[in-house]
């Protein structure tokens, strides 16, 4: 798999300034802008997948789900495959070896831009050219940092399993807590004969994070070495 990294920086205002850069260094540069509109649709979106019919964007007019995602993929797709960024991608998508993956690690200056929907380009990227494309975001200040921490070789057990649960807030405390305690029962039970009992040694290690941030999973992550992620999600 090949690897480029877009790297976006805030300029001024809405404008950002985007690098994208392979191994060998950067092979093109542009000023992008994220329209407020963007922010909004997203914004509005994750609410009403949390249970919200409120619109922010349109009060008064019900929420229009697939309208707005379509906006948002056209936003996205608009920012980033079109001039040089979009060109230098398909440049580089022609270089490759027969069906050889192409993965864009995103990084960016704050969680507005970050916490963009970026998966959605990948999916309608072959409409310009750029095929087989996996985006991936991350936290690391620079590529070599982002390869740093990807995941060793496999060492000997326990195997080390990060559980994380996310459940919409249009549900009591009490609501959460209950669905929270039935997915970690579920896979206890799934595993159970890999975790130690009397004097053997367990084969696997299983840590709970309930409703944790990015930055949480993270951190989690860096602590810890987890050979397993497993992100339980719930919503509309």
């Amino acid at each position: 798999m090949a690897h480029l990294h877009f790297r976006i920086y805030q300029k001024s205002g809405s404008t950002q300034a985007a690098f994208l850069s392979a191994p060998s260094g950067t092979i093109a540069q542009a000023e992008v802008s994220f329209p407020e509109s963007l922010h909004q649709n997203t914004s509005q979106l994750l609410e009403s997948k949390r249970g919200s019919e409120k619109n922010t964007t349109h009060p008064g007019l019900p929420v229009d789900k697939a309208k707005l995602e379509q906006q948002i993929i056209k936003q996205l797709h608009e920012t980033l495959l079109s001039g040089s960024i979009g060109q230098a991608l398909k440049a580089q998508q022609a270089s490759l070896a027969g069906d050889e993956n192409l993965q864009l690690v995103i990084q960016a200056e704050g969680s507005a831009i970050r916490n963009l929907p970026w998966e959605t380009v990948a999916e309608f990227s072959e409409s310009v050219g750029v095929v087989n494309l996996n985006i991936v975001r991350t936290l690391q200040p620079s590529f070599t940092a982002f390869q740093a921490q990807q995941i060793p070789a496999p060492t000997a057990a326990p195997l080390k399993l990060l559980f994380v649960t996310a459940l919409p807030e249009n549900i009591s405390e009490r609501g959460k807590e209950l669905q929270i305690e039935d997915e970690q029962r579920k896979l206890i039970e799934a595993v159970g004969n890999l975790e130690a009992t009397g004097d053997r040694r367990p084969k696997m290690v299983i840590e709970f994070l309930d409703v944790a941030s990015l930055e949480e999973m993270t951190a989690a992550l860096k602590a810890r070495r987890h050979d397993i992620l497993h992100i339980s999600g719930h919503g509309g």
